[in-house]
């Protein structure tokens, strides 16, 4: 019977968009609300909760860089970013 260790983590995991569950990176950074973007994480970050992802759909993301929570700089959805 799985501990509630494990069933913490599954649901983490599943909760945070892990496992390359979005279609693509926008339905990801949506999902999600914010990826760290104070050095070039943001690609892996989305990278690890898309199913395609390529240098081109990267730049195609209507995103923002922004302060946001405890004032570090994250990527947001532009639809969103009012809200950080």
């Amino acid at each position: 019977m799985p501990t509630l260790d494990d069933r913490t983590g599954w649901f983490t995991y599943h909760r945070q968009q892990l496992g390359r569950a979005a279609p693509n990176p926008a339905a990801a950074l949506r999902a999600v609300v914010a990826v760290p973007s104070t050095h070039p994480s943001a690609p892996l970050a989305l990278h690890a909760r898309s199913a395609t992802f390529d240098a081109a759909g990267f730049h195609a993301l209507d995103a923002l860089r922004v302060p946001a929570m405890r004032g570090q700089v994250h990527l947001v959805a532009r639809e969103t970013a009012h809200l950080a």
